[in-house]
């Protein structure tokens, strides 16, 4: 492979997997974002905002656990 598609080649990768962590994470901070129209409209009290938080923060985190644990990566072929 020439230098250049290499190089290209990489930047590329690098992209599609950033792209992917941003999209990944985002969720992680959609709470915060809409947290003072959500509490608002909800009526949620004091602890509420920061339970609603942790919740969506602990789904995601048990989501990823399972799959792990259920090997379901290495069960797909990674190729497309």
């Amino acid at each position: 492979m020439q230098p250049e598609a290499e190089a290209a080649g990489r930047w590329r990768i690098l992209t599609v997997v950033a792209m992917g962590e941003l999209l990944a994470m985002a969720p992680w901070f959609s709470a915060s974002a809409v947290a003072s129209p959500l509490g608002a409209d909800w009526g949620l009290e004091r602890l509420g905002l920061p339970t609603l938080t942790i919740a969506v923060q602990l789904g995601f985190a048990l989501g990823a656990l399972t799959l792990a644990l259920a090997w379901w990566a290495d069960s797909h072929r990674a190729s497309a």
